[in-house]
Parts: C-alpha cells; sequence; structure tokens
C-alpha cells in the first residue's frame, strides 16, 4: 500500500459506479423498513464525496460535487421515511463537515495550477535554445528556428499568461463565494469571464489563444452546480434539524435561530 503520508487517489469512474450501488442498495433498505442499513449505506455514499477531498485535479473535484448533489437528493427520499433522533443526529453529522465550495474552490486552484506548471515549461527554457552555432562559431537562425522563437517566446507566452490570468480570477470567485458573497454579484463575474473566452474563440483571436480556448471549460456551470450542492447541503443539514426538533417536541419550532447549537 501507499506511505501513511500519501493519499490515494480514487478514478471519478470508480466513485461513480459505487454511489450507483449504494444509491439502489439504500432504497432498497428503505423499501423493506431496514432503516439501519440504509442508514449505514447512506454514510458510505456520503464516504464517496469524501474520497479526493484533499486533491486539487480538477476531474475529482468535480466529480466530488456531482456526487455531493447526489447524496443529497438520496438523502432527502430518506427523511420520508421515520428515523429515531440517533439516526438523524448520525446522518446530520456526516454532511455537516462536508463542502462543496471548498470542492469548487480546489477545482479552480487546480486548474490554476496548470496555467503555472505550462508558463513556467516555456518560461525555464534558455533563450538561445533556438540559435545554433556553426563550426565557425558565428550564430545562425534558421527560418525554422525562427518560427520556433515567434511561435513559443511571443505567441505561447500571451496565450499562457491569459489562461494564468483567467483561471486565477476563478480561484478569487469561489474564495470570494466561501466567504458568503452573493451568488448574485458572482454570476456577473463568471459571465463576463466566460464571454470573454468566448470572444476568443473566434478569428483572428483563436489563433493567438488556442491553448487558452482548447484547455479551459466554461466557468459558469462548474460554479452553478457547485454552489447549488452547497445550497442543497445546507438545506439538508436545516431539513434534519427540523426533523429532530419536531421529533421531540411534536411540533416545528417557531423560527431557525431558536433551534440553538443543539439542533444545527
Amino acid at each position: 500500500g501507499p506511505p501513511a503520508n500519501q493519499t490515494t487517489t480514487v478514478p471519478s469512474d470508480t466513485s461513480m459506479n459505487a454511489a450507483a450501488w449504494l444509491a439502489t442498495a439504500t432504497l432498497t433498505e428503505l423499501h423493506f423498513g431496514r432503516r439501519a442499513e440504509a442508514l449505514a449505506d447512506l454514510q458510505a455514499f456520503v464516504g464517496l464525496a469524501s474520497l479526493n477531498r484533499e486533491e486539487y485535479d480538477p476531474t475529482n473535484q468535480v466529480t466530488r460535487i456531482a456526487l455531493i448533489h447526489a447524496g443529497l437528493e438520496l438523502t432527502w427520499q430518506a427523511l420520508q421515511a421515520d428515523w429515531t433522533d440517533n439516526q438523524l443526529l448520525e446522518l446530520q453529522q456526516s454532511w455537516q463537515d462536508l463542502d462543496a465550495l471548498d470542492a469548487l474552490e480546489r477545482c479552480a486552484v487546480g486548474e490554476r495550477a496548470e496555467s503555472l506548471e505550462m508558463l513556467a515549461a516555456i518560461s525555464d527554457r534558455q533563450p538561445g535554445s533556438y540559435v545554433n552555432a556553426s563550426a565557425a562559431g558565428s550564430a545562425t537562425l534558421t527560418m525554422d528556428r525562427l518560427k520556433k522563437v515567434l511561435l513559443v517566446d511571443t505567441l505561447m507566452e500571451r496565450d499562457l499568461s491569459y489562461r494564468l490570468h483567467h483561471t486565477h480570477s476563478g480561484v478569487e470567485i469561489a474564495r470570494a463565494l466561501e466567504s458568503n458573497r452573493p451568488w448574485k454579484e458572482c454570476v456577473v463575474e463568471l459571465e463576463q469571464l466566460d464571454t470573454e473566452l468566448e470572444n476568443k474563440t473566434r478569428a483572428p483571436q483563436c489563433w493567438f489563444y488556442s491553448v487558452s480556448v482548447d484547455s479551459i471549460p466554461p466557468m459558469k456551470p462548474v460554479f452553478q452546480q457547485g454552489v447549488r450542492a452547497e445550497t442543497e447541503r445546507r438545506l439538508t443539514l436545516c431539513a434534519i434539524a427540523l426533523k429532530r426538533y419536531k421529533l421531540k417536541y411534536n411540533r416545528m419550532p417557531p423560527s431557525l435561530e431558536s433551534l440553538g447549537a443543539d439542533y444545527l
């Protein structure tokens, strides 16, 4: 196995296949009234969404967001059944520390890291690497090599610098959302970034930003999924708290504030 200080990355397709099995198992157990088994399946599903949580690979984090969304839908179905307070508390604690906005930030940071790596790859190259020294010691620059200098030193550097700026903006927006900045403000900036990128897909811009155009996905859809999943998570925690309160007092609380730390 891997060293104790290393984590094993689980492939996204493996996680999604396991999620499908666990969802089927949960619904089956609920159908037959086996709530303890259904709870164990649900907790295992939440555990799937926790896998790769320390990773910065964008694909893994997008998969985590999808798993959080699917797991919360499953949880809402499960809440229609009768549960004990202890079972509801266990379910609530399972979802408590799983933050979809953290997954969104890690996705954005991963995209930015890719930009930095690509930019560093061309920045570390020696400026004279395309220049040949002749046998007599005079430097010669062939037309072929001149084209490469123009492509790499000029066009590629500008392309990757734009990619870095674009992905860094995504990181800043993700962190703003984590700081509770309103979605309606953040989505305006996301739409501006996506529009700017879309404009670069048209000639002549597409000739100068081919790497950015081919490798940067539209930001708004990914951010929408992350924000939606986090909103659903917080609503689910509130729903479980309300169900626990009603189970104890046989009535709904007058307000969410009255639930207190015992329930939320």
